[in-house]
């Protein structure tokens, strides 16, 4: 992962191992001592996020997901690829994720939630383990950002993430729950949201 200092590895044993949680994983931006280094210094948080030219992609992004996937409460990077589970525990992980998209990472997350709350009984305090971390990602190589045959990129990507966050929660949250209930107008809108109507509501916010 271009992002992952590799040197910051002991985090992630260290919070199965020491604190005793079920998984752990970095952050990248959304909470303190987080830091994103550039060539002209490193930033820390909140100053990091602005300097991140998909910030209010991010936003809405992170937005959506707290609405219509509240089960990720206190992980606010699932993107980063920055993740530790025990081995024994992968295959029943795995088994049921389905996207091979860039909203991997969040359905990786939530079948592991699933797993632990529902068939270990783990509680809440003891799920995953989140370390902030250094952001050293290089935006030019990122799989996030625009090229020249395709300056449009980052906004199909993000896209489809939203189209993936959509079929999540009608997966994960029950239908009949409050959760769905109060979530509908979100759902009803993000349905809206092709190509040119996410961008163009990306680039209004950006103003």
């Amino acid at each position: 992962d271009l992002s992952t200092d590799m040197s910051l590895c002991g985090l992630l044993s260290a919070g199965i191992m020491i604190d005793g949680c079920s998984m752990s994983m970095g952050a990248r931006y959304g909470m303190p001592e987080t830091f994103l280094v550039k060539d002209k210094c490193a930033l820390g948080h909140p100053e990091s996020h602005y300097d991140q030219p998909n910030m209010m992609k991010i936003v809405f992004r992170h937005y959506q997901r707290v609405r219509l996937l509240p089960m990720l409460t206190g992980i606010y990077d699932t993107q980063c690829a920055f993740k530790c589970f025990k081995l024994k525990h992968i295959p029943e992980i795995i088994e049921q994720v389905k996207s091979m998209g860039p909203d991997f990472d969040m359905e990786l997350l939530l079948c592991a939630l699933k797993f632990y709350q529902q068939k270990k009984g783990v509680p809440q305090a003891k799920l995953c383990k989140v370390y902030p971390t250094l952001f050293t990602e290089d935006f030019a190589e990122s799989n996030f950002m625009a090229t020249s045959a395709d300056p449009d990129k980052p906004f199909k990507t993000y896209v489809d993430m939203t189209k993936g966050i959509l079929q999540m929660h009608e997966r994960y949250v029950d239908a009949g729950s409050k959760e769905a209930k109060d979530a509908e107008p979100l759902v009803e809108f993000c349905k809206t949201l092709d190509l040119p109507r996410y961008k163009a509501m990306i680039q209004k916010l950006e103003k």
